[in-house]
C-alpha cells in the first residue's frame, strides 16, 4: 500500500500516523473528547486509504461518519492473524502494541513483554514464536490520582507533572511521587514475574505516555524497557492493516527456490511434466511455510537432500530423495502421529503422479521410520539407514549452528511453561545420548558421532542447570 493512515482511538486522545512507502512521515493528535472538532482537519491532509484501532465506540463512529467516501480498514482481535492465543475481547490497541513488539523489534522469533502506560497500564506476554501468553491491566498513572481525589475528602485533584522518586514535602508531592514510585515498582515486578513465564532472553517494551518518564526515573538502578516507542501503537495498526489478508509464513524465499529447483530435477529424472507436479509443490512448499516452523521449514529439506546426496557417494536414490520432501510435511507439534499422517500425504501425492504403488510404499516406510529413528530391516535397511543419519546429521553441526538449531526447536515448543519444555527437551537429548550409536552408516559415524555427542551435552547440561 503506498499511502496509509493510521488513526488510534484512545481513551484520552486520538492519534494519527500517515505511512508513505511503509515508512511514517507524519503524526497528529487530540484530545478524543474533541474528534467531531478537529478531525476533519486532519483527515482532510490526505485521500488515502484509512486504518482505524478503536478503544472508544462513540468516537470511532463520529470518525467513520467522517470517512464515509474512502476506504477503512478496522482492526481488531478477531481479524489480526500475525500471532496466536490472542483472546478476542483484547482491545485493538493492545493488539497493535503486542503485533508491533514482536513483529519489529522481537523480528518475529524473540519474546517481548509489552508494557502499554496511558490511562490503563497494559501489559502482554508474547513467545518468540508470536504466542500470547497472557497479560495484566492496572490503572494508570493519571487514573490512580484521580482516585485518590475522588475517593477522600481532602486530597487534591492533581495531573502527574515534576515528579520525582525523591520523598515528598507536601501532599501534593506525596501524592505525584508516591503514585510514581509505585508505578515503577509495578511494572519492574510484571516485568520480572513475565520474564519467568517466556523461553529466551525477554525483550521488554515500553509505549505509551508516561513510558518515557518511567523509563528515565526508573533506569537509575536498572533500565526497565529494552525500548522505548511512543508510536508502537500506530505501527501496529498499520502492520495489522497490511498483512490483513496475509497469514505469516516461515522460511526464506532463498532456501524455497533451492527445494524448488531439487523437486523439479527430480520430476524430470520421473518423466512428470510440470502441469502435474506443480500444484503437489505448491501444496508442499506451503506445508513448510507454515508458520512456527522454525526449524522443520523447507531449510531443514534441502540440507537433507545435500546430505543424503554426500552420504550416497553422489546423487541419492529417487527413494531417499522422495522421502525427504516428504518426511516433514506434516508437523504439528501437539500431535503424535505426524509421520504416519506424512507417509499418507506422500503414497496419495505419489500415486496422483502415476509412480508405481511399491515406490510410495517404500517412501512411506522410510519416514515412519523417523519415529523412533531405528534403521529399518530387509531391503529397505541401508537406505533407512542413510535417511535416518541425514535427518539427525544437524546434531553434529559447529556450536554455533547447533545453537541456532537448538533455538530453533525450542521456539516451535515456546507454547509450552519453560519449564516443562526444558524437562521435556532434557528427557529427549538423553535418550539419544544414552544410545551406542547416533548414526548407522560406518562411515557417517566416524564423522559425525564425537560433535553430535559434545553439541547434546554441552545443550543438555545448560538446560539442567537452569
Amino acid at each position: 500500500m503506498k499511502e496509509l493512515l493510521v488513526i488510534d482511538v484512545g481513551n484520552s486522545n486520538v492519534k494519527y500516523a500517515l505511512f508513505r512507502d511503509g515508512k511514517l512521515t507524519d503524526t497528529w493528535r487530540h484530545p478524543t473528547a474533541q474528534v467531531k472538532e478537529s478531525a476533519s482537519a486532519i483527515l482532510g491532509k490526505t485521500t488515502c486509504p484509512v486504518a482505524i484501532s478503536s478503544v472508544v465506540p462513540q468516537a470511532e463512529l463520529e470518525l467513520k461518519a467522517l470517512l464515509a467516501k474512502r476506504e477503512v480498514i478496522s482492526v481488531n482481535a478477531v481479524t489480526q492473524k500475525l500471532l496466536t492465543g490472542m483472546d478476542e475481547t483484547m482491545g485493538a490497541d493492545r493488539v497493535a502494541d503486542a503485533v508491533a513488539a514482536w513483529h519489529l523489534y522481537g523480528k518475529g522469533r524473540t519474546p517481548v513483554a509489552v508494557i502499554g502506560m496511558g490511562t490503563a497500564t497494559t501489559m502482554l506476554v508474547i513467545s518468540g514464536s508470536g504466542h500470547v501468553k497472557g497479560g495484566w491491566i492496572a490503572p494508570g498513572l493519571g487514573v490512580t490520582l484521580e482516585t485518590l481525589h475522588h475517593r477522600t475528602a481532602l486530597l487534591p485533584l492533581l495531573k502527574m507533572e515534576g515528579q520525582t522518586l525523591e520523598l515528598g514535602y507536601d501532599t501534593d508531592t506525596h501524592m505525584r511521587n508516591g503514585v510514581f514510585a509505585g508505578h515503577i515498582g509495578l511494572v519492574r515486578e510484571w516485568l520480572a514475574i513475565a520474564n519467568r513465564n517466556l523461553t529466551g532472553q525477554t525483550l521488554f517494551v515500553g509505549t505509551g505516555g508516561a513510558s518515557k518518564s518511567v523509563q528515565e526515573h526508573g533506569s537509575l538502578n536498572n533500565k526497565l524497557f529494552d525500548i522505548c516507542d511512543p508510536y508502537l501503537t500506530l505501527k501496529g495498526i498499520y502492520l495489522l492493516a497490511t498483512s490483513a489478508k496475509n497469514a505469516p509464513k516461515q522460511g526464506s524465499h532463498r532456501q524455497t527456490a533451492i527445494a524448488k529447483k531439487r523437486w523439479a530435477r527430480l520430476m524430470r529424472e520421473l518423466d512428470i511434466p510440470q502441469a502435474r507436479w506443480q500444484p503437489i509443490w505448491e501444496k508442499l512448499e506451503s506445508l513448510y511455510s507454515e508458520r512456527g516452523r522454525y526449524y522443520h521449514n523447507l531449510k531443514h529439506i534441502a540440507k537433507t537432500l545435500a546430505l543424503l546426496d554426500r552420504f550416497s557417494g553422489g546423487s541419492a536414490s529417487v527413494l531417499l530423495r522422495l522421502a525427504a520432501f516428504y518426511h516433514d510435511a506434516i508437523y504439528d507439534v501437539k500431535a503424535k502421529d505426524n509421520e504416519e499422517r506424512s507417509a499418507l500425504l506422500a503414497k496419495e501425492d505419489l500415486a496422483s503422479l502415476g509412480l508405481p504403488d511399491c515406490l510410495a510404499e517404500d517412501v512411506a516406510a522410510l519416514i515412519v521410520a523417523t519415529r523412533g529413528h531405528r534403521p529399518l530391516a530387509g531391503r529397505l535397511a541401508k537406505d533407512s539407514r542413510l535417511f535416518l543419519d541425514a535427518d539427525l546429521a544437524i546434531l553434529a553441526s559447529s556450536a554455533s549452528e547447533y545453537g541456532r538449531y537448538a533455538a530453533d526447536i525450542a521456539l516451535e515448543y515456546d507454547w509450552m511453561e519453560p519449564e516443562a519444555y526444558r524437562k521435556g527437551r532434557a528427557h529427549v537429548l538423553k535418550k539419544f545420548l544414552d544410545r551406542k550409536q547416533l548414526f548407522y552408516t560406518p562411515s557417517v559415524r566416524a564423522e559425525l558421532q564425537k560433535k553430535a555427542v559434545a553439541n547434546m551435552e554441552r545443550e543438555f547440561f545448560r538446560l539442567r542447570a537452569s
